[in-house]
């Protein structure tokens, strides 16, 4: 079975509050996808507790390790409200909701990543530079 993107955000279906059954495919892609952020979720922490990372890249697996954790319980609860059907928790519209809130919460850490991290080493190793000429206390 096709999905048909068009058909899906209509605002008709989208916000329909007794959505119909979910396919066994679409069930099992949005099971995978939910299991897989709960997954690198998992996989980051383990990797935090058995190597000793610095204090800069143990607050970036930290706040990825929330966001998967978080945004794939939320994803492993709304197909629970799917398939039990509940009236309002089960519409479509919540994975539109849950794909711009994982959205949201990805783009700042992506640019803490990319922009303020390696401006904060670089300013670390000038300042260690810088403090290597510095007379040191007796």
């Amino acid at each position: 079975m096709r999905i048909d993107l068009i058909n899906f955000f209509s605002p008709g279906r989208l916000f329909n509050l007794k959505p119909a059954p979910l396919s066994s495919s679409f069930l099992i892609a949005l099971s995978v996808i939910f299991g897989l952020l709960v997954l690198a979720a998992i996989v980051i922490k383990v990797l935090q507790n058995k190597n000793k990372f610095d204090q800069l890249v143990t607050g970036l697996l930290n706040r990825y390790f929330r966001s998967f954790l978080t945004m794939g319980l939320l994803g492993v609860v709304y197909i629970w409200f799917r398939i039990e059907r509940v009236m309002v928790l089960s519409g479509r519209f919540w994975l539109v909701i849950w794909l711009v809130g994982l959205i949201i919460w990805l783009i700042p850490i992506i640019k803490h990543q990319k922009d303020s991290i390696p401006q904060i080493r670089s300013d670390r190793t000038d300042r260690k530079n810088f403090e290597k000429y510095l007379p040191k206390k007796k």
